[in-house]
């Protein structure tokens, strides 16, 4: 039937049945949005952890972490500060890679982003 008619005589019902295309835009949107959250909350939790290693309250000794080797190294710093240094670049630069993720999904992915740009 879709084929017969030409495109100004087809309903939206013959084109969508059931409404799917109503649903599918929904559950994308949604779908989109909690990966957005994910990738903002994962490096949230990066940098929460950081900061409890760093205090002294993360895992245990022998299981390395990014905030108890700055910690580590406070003591160093005036003869290696490369050894606070290297892991303090790495926690910025993975908050900052899953933030610019997160950023860019966004950007690329939100519907309401696209018809503001094209306005």
């Amino acid at each position: 039937i879709r084929q017969s008619l030409p495109d100004s005589l087809q309903s939206p019902s013959l084109r969508f049945p059931l409404g799917t295309d109503e649903f599918g835009r929904c559950v994308l949107s949604r779908i989109v949005s909690l990966v957005v959250f994910s990738s903002m909350q994962i490096a949230t939790a990066i940098l929460l952890a950081a900061i409890l290693s760093f205090l002294g309250l993360g895992v245990q000794p022998p299981t390395p972490e990014w905030g108890k080797m700055v910690s580590d190294g406070r003591a160093h710093l005036l003869e290696a500060p490369h050894v606070s240094l290297f892991p303090g670049i790495a926690i910025f630069l993975t908050v900052m890679g899953f933030n610019c993720l997160g950023d860019g999904l966004r950007d690329a992915l939100d519907p309401r982003l696209r018809v503001r740009a094209t306005e």
